[in-house]
């Protein structure tokens, strides 16, 4: 979403923000973010995880960083951690999504 990529942006993302301050970040009204979070059928704090997993994954896809730099850098505080949560998510392993990700790439350019 346009709000993910904005929390993205903001230096609270790797630490525990709270609905205030992702409000003040975006502009609008803690009671608007709120509304948006009950709208997409989750609560704020899976929502805030969800949109950390996405950026991550977006990391995965076009970066070569390391996964374990990636999973820092996106508040997880050790590999385990982040792999659980990433393949709860995309019910696959960050390597492997990193993998598949390539794939699709080298696939593209052959085209």
């Amino acid at each position: 979403t346009a709000w993910g990529t904005i929390i993205q942006q903001n230096p609270f993302f790797n630490g525990n923000p709270m609905l205030d301050d992702v409000a003040q970040a975006l502009g609008v009204h803690s009671a608007e973010v709120s509304e948006y979070v009950q709208a997409q059928n989750t609560n704020f704090v899976a929502w805030v995880s969800e949109q950390r997993l996405h950026h991550c994954a977006d990391e995965l896809t076009n970066t070569n960083r390391k996964i374990i730099e990636i999973a820092i850098s996106c508040g997880y505080n050790d590999l385990p951690t982040f792999t659980r949560a990433f393949k709860r998510q995309f019910g696959v392993a960050p390597s492997e999504y990193r993998k598949q990700g390539q794939e699709a790439s080298n696939e593209k350019d052959q085209k």
